[in-house]
């Protein structure tokens, strides 16, 4: 590392996925700039330190980025790499959002101890309230509660504290987890003999791959979390970095951020609430499909319009739904 070049500071979590999200957007600005310098500044949030509550029981919101915008203010990094779905929909007026990286996969999937099916009634791991009302419509399973890193979550799956789990498409393909999956950006290498660390000690990406079955669930019966699969990037306003970031951000991925985001602000939404929210954006055309659960029935709705009127869309979206729960007389939400 030339310490006579800036260094960007990458705030990023300690977690595998985490970090391997933070070495994406290092090589996506290295591509752009060869000389460009940077660092990890790795957090531990509210959100890791505590395991033993699900994420709609912290009161308040963003439990994993609180404390990077807090970092961030105070000048001890200089850009902040999150998932963009742990993301709250609002944020102090001197930072923003730079740039997101092309969307990886936005689907979820149902993970099973290979061999073994979960039958109706079995017991789904989770710590969502949109994957729990998900798992109950459409699998006819109970829902537990289940939280940690990913490897955290499969070990307990090996060790039959559930029958299966429900984890992101894309933080399984970032870390080459998937059958077939070959290394991806930022994963740190695809060979069988790497190691993961959970909290019940180390499982090889040969293991996991061998000893576990992956079905990928389509958005027409699970529809994703809003903004699923999108990494965000953080910095202040006035970033001397928002040049370089300007170059990585992915603009088709944008559109559907904003209006993905901008559904949740609408409905007042966060973890604390079950919706969901996904969009695809083609040809300067963007389709969003939303959902929103209220006492066991879920509302829908679907947009479609101009990309660049994203968030304009999101909040159609929401109107939509919103009209629907006043007319079917569920007081409000």
């Amino acid at each position: 590392m030339d310490r006579r070049r800036p260094v960007m500071r990458i705030g990023t979590r300690k977690s595998d996925l985490a970090l391997a999200q933070a070495r994406m957007l290092a090589e996506a600005c290295s591509d752009v700039d060869h000389t460009f310098c940077w660092e990890l500044a790795e957090l531990m949030t509210a959100g890791d330190a505590i395991q033993n509550r699900p994420l709609y029981a912290f009161e308040g919101k963003g439990m994993f980025v609180s404390a990077f915008e807090k970092a961030l203010l105070e000048g001890e990094m200089d850009v902040a790499v999150h998932s963009g779905k742990d993301m709250p929909v609002d944020m102090p007026p001197e930072l923003i959002t730079g740039a997101v990286l092309p969307r990886g996969n936005p689907m979820d999937v149902l993970v099973t101890v290979r061999g073994k099916c979960p039958a109706q009634g079995g017991v789904i791991g989770t710590a969502s309230l949109r994957r729990r009302e998900q798992v109950k419509q459409s699998m006819g399973c109970k829902t537990q509660m289940v939280r940690g890193n990913v490897i955290t979550r499969l070990q307990k799956l090996l060790a039959g504290e559930v029958d299966g789990l429900i984890l992101a498409a894309a933080g399984l393909e970032r870390l080459a987890l998937l059958p077939g999956e070959t290394q991806g950006r930022g994963s740190g290498g695809a060979d069988g003999r790497e190691l993961f660390r959970g909290a019940y000690g180390t499982l090889s990406r040969s293991a996991v791959r061998e000893r576990f079955s992956f079905q990928v669930l389509e958005e027409t019966t699970f529809l994703p979390a809003a903004a699923q699969g999108i990494i965000a990037v953080q910095c202040r306003r006035d970033s001397p970095y928002r040049g370089l970031l300007a170059q990585v951000n992915d603009r088709e991925t944008m559109y559907s951020f904003l209006a993905e985001r901008a559904f949740l602000r609408a409905m007042g939404a966060d973890c604390h609430q079950p919706a969901a929210a996904y969009s695809r954006c083609r040809d300067g055309v963007l389709q969003m499909d939303a959902a929103y659960w209220q006492d066991g029935t879920c509302f829908r709705s679907s947009v479609r319009g101009p990309a660049e009127q994203s968030e304009t869309l999101g909040r159609e979206a929401a109107e939509k739904i919103m009209a629907v729960i006043q007319d079917a007389g569920n007081g409000n939400r």
